[in-house]
């Protein structure tokens, strides 16, 4: 679970950076909705720009900073390239530490001896930056207003450690993870709040909130990394008192789903396949990633669509809006049953309840599932102006409706249900 709970920090780095430019962009301007989506575009333009058109030669331009032999004047040049990236990024409106974090994404730290080099020249600063952002942290919290604050906090922990356990783990096993790995990696989620205190921070200089919403989230932040390590050190024995509360139709859907995305999501070891197999593999492999790099594309760009549909008061907008998402979704369709039909079988079956269980059946559930989700989530956000909360009505009867497919299928199968669930 190590490695993917590195790669949801990273994505959430990156989603986080993303916000922080948009919130940036903000400053001075108040939340009307055009600043909003004007600072959205800037930052996407941003990214796209880095990544997409400058990614490979700014990556070989700064292999070339490898050849200096001066340590010393190594180290000055990081550190100036450091503040021209968030130089540029400020140009764009989006938040300085966007362009350092591009920087370190486009850089071949991970294919050479950069990275080492870099880790060992700016070790130093980056530990005095760690404590100064500590000694901001500290600053921030007020001893007095935890007594103000500490119902919120009563209150809103427990919900959120709840949601972390539940439906991130959840997520997790849906993907593919057996279920005590997914367990533990909603379990290493609680303890990621730093960006609150960021988002807070935005906040109060916009004028958005109130300085009791900040000290809310320095001590919520505070408390959630009190707590995680015992929630991530007990995985087990939570695991086990959770399977005995799944209802059986639920655990079925759930292990109808994880079967499915599990070749997907993830990856094989070599050694447990044949010499053909590894062949067979590693020449598909490529083609794989670039099918589910043009499937992740895809879906940002929906989420991109939901978040501005939601704040676009045109209605003839927010319908050209929903026909851009109606299009970018029946690509994510066909490309995730096409993902799914060439993986299929490399299905674990020994996780289905029956060796009868049909494999295309299962492809075919799950991709329904996930295209429904998705289509309720761009209905929700184009029609949540005018029936506001009312959309949300939409999620809660998937839910039944999907699981009573899934136990249609299972009845179909006549045979028990083994317990696998998270």
């Amino acid at each position: 679970e190590a490695e993917a709970l590195m790669g949801i920090m990273i994505f959430e780095d990156f989603i986080a950076v993303l916000y922080l430019g948009v919130l940036a962009g903000l400053s001075g301007e108040g939340a009307r909705a055009s600043p909003v989506v004007l600072s959205l575009l800037k930052a996407t333009a941003f990214y796209a720009l880095v990544l997409g058109v400058g990614g490979k030669v700014l990556s070989r331009a700064l292999t070339l900073t490898l050849r200096l032999r001066s340590e010393e004047l190594f180290a000055l040049l990081w550190l100036a390239l450091i503040i021209l990236a968030g130089v540029g990024a400020a140009q764009f409106g989006v938040a300085p530490a966007a362009g350092a974090f591009l920087l370190g994404m486009i850089s071949p730290a991970r294919e050479s001896d950069l990275g080492e080099r870099i880790y060992g020249r700016l070790e130093a600063f980056r530990d005095v930056f760690l404590a100064l952002f500590f000694l901001a942290f500290g600053m921030l919290l007020e001893p007095e207003s935890l007594k103000r604050v500490l119902p919120l906090v009563l209150l809103v922990v427990p919900l959120s450690i709840l949601t972390e356990l539940v439906i991130t783990s959840s997520l997790a096993f849906l993907a593919g993870f057996p279920a005590p790995v997914a367990l533990a990696i909603g379990a290493g989620m609680i303890p990621r709040g730093e960006y609150a205190l960021l988002y807070a921070a935005f906040g109060q200089q916009l004028g958005l909130i109130r300085s009791d919403l900040v000290q809310f989230t320095g001590w919520y932040v505070f408390v959630m990394t009190l707590l995680a390590p015992a929630f991530m050190k007990n995985t087990r024995p939570l695991y086990r008192a959770l399977r005995r509360l799944i209802p059986t139709p639920v655990a079925f859907a759930g292990t109808l789903i994880s079967t499915t995305l599990q070749p997907m999501m993830v990856r094989t070891s070599s050694g447990d396949l044949s010499t053909a197999e590894c062949k067979s593999e590693s020449g598909s492999r490529a083609h794989r990633k670039g099918e589910s790099s043009w499937m992740l594309l895809g879906l940002i760009a929906l989420l991109a669509v939901c978040t501005t549909a939601l704040m676009t008061p045109s209605r003839s907008g927010r319908a050209a809006l929903l026909l851009m998402g109606l299009l970018l979704l029946a690509g994510i369709s066909r490309g995730l049953r096409r993902a799914l039909n060439r993986i299929g079988a490399q299905m674990d079956r020994s996780r289905f309840p029956t060796p009868h269980a049909d494999p295309q059946g299962a492809i075919e559930y799950t991709t329904h599932v996930a295209v429904s989700f998705l289509l309720v989530m761009l209905l929700a956000a184009t029609l949540w102006n005018d029936l506001g909360a009312w959309t949300l009505l939409g999620f809660l009867l998937l839910v039944p409706i999907h699981i009573g497919r899934a136990w249609r299928r299972y009845r179909a199968w006549h045979r028990p249900i083994r317990s696998s669930g998270p």
